[in-house]
């Protein structure tokens, strides 16, 4: 699969470029994901070659640069927002097992939640997590926790994924 995103009027990529992403949308044509200005037609069969806007390739390494913050941003705003929900978090060994001795079920959970988020905002800046790989900068796991808060990072997290399986 060959990864294209449709062009802006001055020519750049408008998936990466404040292009107005609720008018974006994709079209499988050919084998290939396609990007288009437009509001999507009720079915795939009834869009046309015709009506798509030119396109360039994206590369990984590019949508790699334009996810790190967006991600890291949601991950953390999801992350402060469980640290300000438990009770404060100490930071000796002791105190610390203590602590999570007195949590609750779901607040262990979500004390659980909020390490694992921690763990993967320190990989996608540059500080490998124990269990990914250091030569991916773009864990799955950490689109995955920061899919669906923000739609313009949903659609970079789409594309993302299209690239890195489309080679």
């Amino acid at each position: 699969m060959r990864l294209v995103a449709a062009l802006t009027r001055d020519g750049r990529p408008s998936v990466l470029r404040n292009a107005r992403l609720s008018r974006l949308h994709h079209r499988a044509h050919h084998g290939r994901l396609i990007w288009c200005a437009g509001y999507l037609a009720p079915s795939a069969a009834a869009a046309t070659v015709e009506s798509m806007t030119p396109a360039v390739e994206v590369a990984p390494e590019t949508l790699v640069a334009a996810l790190r913050m967006p991600v890291w941003s949601i991950l953390t705003r999801r992350a402060d927002g469980i640290r300000r929900d438990l009770p404060p978090r100490p930071e000796t060994t002791a105190e610390r097992l203590a602590w999570l001795r007195s949590l609750n079920p779901e607040q262990a959970r979500r004390a659980a939640l909020l390490d694992h988020l921690d763990a993967l905002r320190g990989h996608v800046t540059g500080y490998p997590a124990l269990g990914y790989a250091v030569d991916d900068p773009m864990p799955d796991p950490a689109l995955q926790e920061a899919e669906g808060f923000n739609p313009r990072v949903t659609v970079l997290i789409a594309v993302y994924r299209a690239a890195c399986s489309g080679g």
